[in-house]
């Protein structure tokens, strides 16, 4: 990850609805068992499991960065087994899921699909999720959905 990478990710974590004022912390993921230089960086700014924002956390991740793919082809399939993760029919539960399980799915997967991107450089191909052939915007957290403009629930 670079500084610019960095500073567009926090960025958008604000617009998403994080106060400036949010803590970050640095969490190792289970690969991370040394101590040596690791250059798998990806910031998490999912915090809805918990509706107060003074709750809300900035996680930086950092991992081991050897598992991701070396073709376009290999992203192509992990895109694809994403997209099937992050459909509405998903997502959704065939209706039953509420929406702040919806966006927890969702935004799981994006986090995955930036992962990738971020680390491989290969875009995903275009389809049903990744529109375009590029990574879709998260899913606003449940507590900024507006109703009264139609929003989807």
């Amino acid at each position: 990850m670079t500084i610019q990478e960095l500073i567009n990710r926090l960025q958008d974590a604000i617009q998403m609805g994080c106060k400036p004022d949010t803590h970050i912390c640095v969490d190792t993921m289970p690969d991370v068992t040394e101590e040596e230089t690791y250059w798998g960086i990806s910031l998490d700014t999912d915090s809805s499991v918990y509706p107060d924002k003074d709750q809300w956390k900035i996680s930086l991740n950092v991992f081991e960065c050897e598992d991701f793919p070396k073709t376009q082809e290999e992203a192509n399939k992990l895109y694809c087994e994403l997209a099937l993760d992050m459909c509405d029919e998903v997502i959704y539960q065939d209706g039953e899921a509420t929406y702040q399980e919806a966006f927890a799915a969702f935004n799981i997967g994006l986090i995955k699909a930036t992962k990738i991107y971020n680390h491989s450089g290969f875009s995903p191909p275009a389809g049903d999720v990744f529109l375009d052939g590029k990574l879709p915007r998260p899913m606003k957290p449940p507590h900024l959905i507006d109703t009264a403009k139609g929003e989807r629930q």
